[in-house]
């Protein structure tokens, strides 16, 4: 998150946590920015959504349960990445699930 989003996402965590009818003080706050600043604040408004709505929406959130639900997102601006990082792999002539080089066989 960017420095100028702080306030934004104080309010939306204090938001959800009046939700669940329990109080925020500033050092808590503070706790929960530093363990999510390194990710987008969409990404983490996101994921208090998918919380809400999820299994374990019932419970008032930790920072565990937005870690798994960042991890259960799909990242789309890897795909690309992904995808040239296997074809830079595969061996032209072999399929994605061979191992070999071209002219080996396999034993």
């Amino acid at each position: 998150m960017l420095t100028n989003e702080k306030n934004e996402f104080s309010w939306m965590l204090k938001t959800m946590f009046f939700v669940y009818r329990k109080e925020l003080d500033r050092e808590v706050i503070g706790l929960w920015w530093n363990i999510l600043k390194k990710f987008d604040f969409q990404d983490i408004q996101e994921s208090f959504n998918r919380h809400m709505k999820g299994e374990d929406g019932e419970i008032v959130p930790t920072p565990h349960h937005i870690f798994k639900r960042l991890s259960e997102m799909p990242i789309p601006y890897l795909e690309g990445d992904i995808k040239k990082f296997i074809d830079a792999f595969r061996i032209q002539g072999n399929d994605a699930g061979s191992h070999t080089k071209s002219g080996e066989e396999e034993s």
